[in-house]
């Protein structure tokens, strides 16, 4: 089958972090892009230069948050791609009977679907002139996480990696026939990202040997937290709740979403979240609380605030109480 070409390009605005969060270091899908088809403008919005742009569908790869959305995604490879005890894909430039534009379209939730009790052959090109080579990395960060993910969950596979350059020009179709047109139009209206596929694939799975995972994490948040709230709003993955009720507030977090970007460590003004990376048993961890602290009224601006101590003042108003005393005794120094 042909996945070379991923048709039609959008990008999900309120899933992209540049788009939430001014100062973060994201150009995931800008780096791996081999013809600089993907820009940033001001004020970090993200641009597709469609005439440019040859659909090779790896920034939807490189993506985490799921914020490029194509034609030929992983779901529609999976349900498309030719069946056998022997999985053959490759590259474009490869002899397979499954293409994709580059090795690193392979996607940790592609790979595991395909290694899951089977037999796969990953055939590549020569890549050591190949445009694409720079982006191979992906490829092997992807096709280790999954592996990781395989000896987690004792699941047994036969992977092959070999060089099998096809001598041939092949040339990818970009259009799809009529079948696989009315498939995406009825069954794909909702588009799970690859974080929601892997979690479907691995539902069943049990963890036998617990291993790192790269693209998952821990987190803690201590006391200085004051509930401000802009950690869930950055967070594309949805994987930080903030809750308050009359009583308390609280701050839930569900480890299997997350994707170790630390964008909320980052943009916490209190630094009262720490992340660390996870292993593989996060991905069957429920959501928790990992924080809860007691709604107050501050006693000298009458405001709410949430605080895990029997404080009676808010943070501004004990700060602007210290910056008092401090000029107060200054003076009297004088």
């Amino acid at each position: 089958m042909d996945f070379v070409l991923s048709s039609k390009i959008d990008v999900n605005k309120s899933r992209c972090i540049r788009h939430n969060f001014s100062k973060t270091h994201c150009r995931y899908c800008e780096d791996i892009c081999p013809v600089d088809a993907v820009r940033f403008g001001f004020p970090n919005r993200i641009e597709i230069a469609h005439d440019i742009c040859i659909k090779c569908g790896l920034c939807y790869a490189a993506c985490p948050f799921g914020s490029i959305d194509i034609s030929k995604d992983d779901e529609f490879i999976l349900s498309n791609i030719e069946q056998a005890e022997k999985i053959e894909v490759g590259c474009i430039f490869s002899f397979a009977k499954n293409r994709v534009a580059c090795l690193s379209r392979l996607t940790d939730d592609l790979l595991f679907a395909l290694l899951k009790d089977k037999s796969v052959v990953i055939k590549r090109g020569i890549c050591k002139n190949c445009k694409f080579k720079s982006t191979l990395p992906y490829f092997y960060k992807n096709l280790k996480n999954t592996v990781s993910l395989l000896l987690s969950f004792g699941v047994e596979f036969r992977l092959t990696i070999k060089t099998y350059p096809d001598k041939s020009t092949f040339i990818p179709k970009e259009s799809m026939d009529r079948r696989s047109l009315f498939n995406i139009s009825r069954k794909f209206k909702h588009k799970k990202t690859k974080r929601e596929l892997l979690l479907e694939k691995i539902k069943h799975e049990d963890i036998k040997h617990d291993r790192k995972f790269n693209d998952i994490a821990k987190l803690e948040i201590s006391n200085e937290c004051n509930l401000c709230g802009i950690c869930e709003h950055i967070c594309p993955m949805d994987a930080i709740l903030v809750e308050k009720n009359d009583l308390k507030g609280l701050i839930k977090f569900n480890p299997a979403l997350c994707v170790g970007c630390r964008e909320c460590e980052h943009a916490c003004l209190p630094q009262a979240i720490k992340i660390y990376k996870g292993s593989a048993s996060l991905f069957k961890t429920k959501p928790y609380v990992a924080f809860e602290a007691a709604k107050v009224v501050c006693e000298s601006c009458g405001k709410t605030f949430y605080t895990t101590s029997n404080e009676k003042i808010c943070n501004i108003c004990r700060h602007r109480e210290d910056e008092k005393n401090r000029l107060i005794n200054f003076l009297k120094n004088i």
